[in-house]
């Protein structure tokens, strides 16, 4: 029995979409820039494109477009005019065009690890109030309360710092990498051929990118002996100076694991320049690759590269029992 065109798919068939070619964008929602103050703080918006995405498979044109500082040209001409102000030095300028709104995920971060401390001195005073011989109701409904607020706020809270932190290390690598990009385009045509010219394909495939891992690690930095200092407080309150023992197993820790991570550095610091000297035979088995089918060279091409390939594998292997012994550690 033959089917009606049109009856399975809606339109003409598309290998790229998948489904078919259905229109698009209007069932989407209108993304965070149209979104209300309660539906930013909740992600309620992405709904709309999450149920679209159950009927059908999403295509290009179903995404929000970017738009404000979000826009690649935007974030690098911010980033760009901070860079020429400070005479080239990137790190002054990310400290300039994005060192306040990081600031202010920190502050955030802070208050989610505050509330995480909280839960504990909660929980000290509903054991007093139970072992006392009189509950007093009010006054752990008080406890209570403040706990289960602390909670939703924390929740709010550590979700938006996080969100935010992670939009503005996309700026950033969309900047730096523009940066590159144009850097590139303004080389000398001469240049080419200069033993000293840096690729810079690795700069655009993992260097840069480590700027968003960075990004939402760098409020460790801060917030972590905060967190230590505050949890010994609480100890001490509870048990004396016993919490000081505590405080020495953490010292000791803090020191290995500070071992361990100088270690993990220069274990990837390798693993990098590894890399370079792969992605430089790959790159100069391309280039030549008329006068390698010319001399049927891709047999020793391909065992060096191999071989390349195996010492990199194995500074990864390297540096994954490094950190897996930094979690034990810590």
């Amino acid at each position: 029995m033959s089917e009606r065109p049109g009856t399975l798919l809606q339109g003409k068939a598309s290998r790229r979409q998948g489904y078919g070619a259905i229109t698009s964008g209007s069932s989407a929602g209108t993304g965070p820039t149209g979104a209300s103050f309660v539906s930013q703080m909740l992600f309620t918006y992405v709904y709309p494109l999450f149920y679209l995405g159950e009927e059908r498979q999403l295509v290009m044109t179903d995404l929000w477009q970017l738009d404000g500082e979000n826009v690649s040209a935007t974030a690098y001409e911010a980033f760009n005019a901070q860079f020429s102000k400070r005479d080239g030095s990137i790190t002054m300028a990310m400290l300039a065009a994005y060192g306040w709104p990081s600031l202010v995920c920190g502050v955030g971060a802070l208050f989610a690890t505050a509330c995480t401390l909280f839960a504990p001195i909660v929980l000290h005073r509903v054991i007093d109030a139970f072992a006392a011989p009189d509950i007093d109701m009010s006054d752990l409904s008080l406890w209570l309360g403040a706990f289960f607020a602390s909670r939703l706020l924390k929740a709010v809270v550590s979700t938006q710092s996080q969100f935010y932190l992670e939009i503005l290390a996309l700026r950033a690598t969309a900047a730096l990498k523009s940066l590159v990009l144009r850097k590139v385009l303004r080389r000398n045509i001469h240049s080419k051929n200069d033993t000293k010219a840096v690729d810079v394909s690795n700069l655009y495939t993992s260097d840069v990118n480590m700027l968003l891992w960075a990004a939402i690690q760098v409020n460790s930095l801060w917030i972590l002996p905060l967190q230590i200092a505050v949890a010994t407080y609480l100890l001490y309150t509870v048990i004396g100076l016993a919490a000081f023992a505590g405080l020495a197993v953490i010292g000791v820790s803090m020191l290995l694991g500070f071992y361990v991570a100088s270690v993990s550095g220069t274990t990837f610091t390798s693993i990098m320049a590894r890399k370079d000297e792969r992605m430089k035979s790959v790159k100069e088995a391309f280039g030549a690759v008329q006068l390698v089918k010319l001399n049927t060279w891709e047999r020793q091409l391909t065992l060096k590269i191999q071989v390349l390939r195996e010492v990199e594998l194995s500074a990864i292997a390297k540096y994954l029992y490094i950190n897996a012994l930094s979690i034990a550690i810590l």
